[in-house]
């Protein structure tokens, strides 16, 4: 009867040292085989939480490549909309609570007309519990009134809410202003405006190689101003003394006043070649990274 004890006495005695490379091996499900079940209980926890933080970082990486791949083909405009319905909210706090003072005297009377109605509702609703005999014994509770009111509470902020966004939903479709504006299309309405300025950069540098000096003018450069440019963005290209290009731009929504681009030339004379440096009176998120400050 206990010849079975024998035999596994002695297989483990034979086989031990053979599994012994192979402890700290351990199964798919995280179980090592050479250790009691004591010892394997947390190695085995561990395991598991390992596998499930490689899973979910696995899901994240590829969430992310989705996420490239979707703002690379269709843009970051459906991406940006989410984020803004979701939490734009917290924009327009912080925007707007530092200038926000409290009405004491108004918070005090809306406390106590609270409490008011609480007790009155409470009371009302008690005698109108007691009288149509369904009370069975039992009186109104405190539990329901507040029930009700935060009910009511909850259904006049809804309706608040319904009207703002119907209001803010007509305006943006009544609104002769676009409904999205991105930087990038600003961004893309500058460098348009220093495309056309190139040709110009073109005639100041031949100018410079056949002279030696920098024009003064945009007859100097052989530019004539009436062969000009169609463009709603610039109103006129000059060139100024010492070969600066100047842009003069149309008011733009996003930037109203106006506004102007110069390229400024510098001779080096070690290589014998213009370098150019360019500056504008545009916010700088809107301009090429070689014309902010």
């Amino acid at each position: 009867a206990d010849a079975w004890k024998l035999d596994r006495t002695l297989f483990h005695a034979m086989a031990k040292p053979l599994l012994r490379k192979s402890a700290w091996i351990p199964h798919s499900d995280g179980y090592f085989p050479y250790l009691g079940r004591r010892p394997n209980l947390p190695a085995t926890v561990a395991m598991r939480a390992v596998r499930k933080v490689h899973k979910w970082a696995l899901y994240l990486l590829l969430g992310l490549f989705a996420v490239i791949l979707f703002v690379g083909i269709v843009g970051a405009w459906p991406i940006e909309n989410v984020w803004f319905l979701a939490f734009g909210w917290i924009q327009f706090l912080a925007k707007n609570v530092a200038t926000m003072a409290l009405n004491l005297a108004l918070i005090a009377e809306g406390v106590v007309c609270t409490i008011a109605l609480a007790i009155g509702t409470h009371y009302f609703c008690r005698w109108l519990y007691r009288e149509s005999g369904s009370s069975t014994g039992r009186a109104w509770r405190w539990q329901w009134t507040a029930s009700g009111l935060a009910l009511v509470l909850l259904l006049f902020v809804a309706g608040i809410g319904t009207i703002g966004v119907t209001h803010q939903a007509a305006w943006l479709f009544n609104s002769s202003d676009a409904l999205l504006v991105s930087s990038w299309s600003a961004r893309s309405r500058v460098s348009e405006a220093l495309l056309l300025a190139s040709g110009m950069r073109s005639n100041v540098r031949d100018y410079y190689d056949s002279n030696g000096r920098l024009p003064q003018s945009n007859e100097e450069a052989g530019y004539s101003r009436d062969a000009a440019f169609a463009s709603k963005l610039v109103s006129a290209i000059e060139i100024r003394e010492q070969g600066v290009i100047a842009v003069t731009l149309n008011k733009d929504r996003d930037w109203p006043d106006g506004g102007e681009i110069t390229l400024t030339p510098t001779e080096d004379l070690t290589a014998k070649r213009l370098t150019w440096k360019c500056r504008s009176t545009l916010p700088p998120k809107l301009l090429p990274r070689d014309c902010r400050e």
